[in-house]
């Protein structure tokens, strides 16, 4: 292999990645609403004041949507799903969530809003079981 060659061949490894320990980014596909498509975001780790704020954001809404009529209730159920995705969107741990909704909600009311908000999936029986 000629000087040439074999620099083309090491420009190429360097950009191309070749061995590199890059991590794949992760991504979280939002299921189609309404009329709104799905969309895929990248998923990145939340500071611990991140996901603390997008829990009680979540909790804040689940509450106001256990309000009885006249509430809005579809308006605060529309409002719970967007801050559920931002909560998985920055990989927060369930735990957290779970924790806040308990303090503000009984048993009954947390399995109240786990079976409404099927947006939840596999994290609703988190949130059912309590703190």
């Amino acid at each position: 292999m000629s000087t040439r060659s074999a620099a083309l061949l090491l420009v190429a490894l360097v950009l191309g990645g070749c061995g590199s320990q890059q991590k794949a980014a992760r991504r979280l596909t939002v299921p189609a609403y309404n009329n709104f498509p799905a969309i895929t975001m990248t998923v990145t780790d939340g500071t611990p004041e991140e996901c603390w704020s997008a829990a009680q954001a979540f909790v804040h809404d689940a509450v106001a949507f256990l309000k009885p009529y006249p509430s809005d209730n579809d308006v605060y159920r529309v409002q719970a799903r967007l801050q559920f995705i931002d909560f998985k969107a920055h990989s927060c741990d369930v735990d957290l969530l779970r924790e806040s909704l308990s303090s503000r909600v009984t048993p009954a009311k947390r399995r109240y809003i786990a079976e409404h908000f099927t947006f939840l999936g596999e994290a609703a029986r988190e949130l059912e079981r309590g703190a």
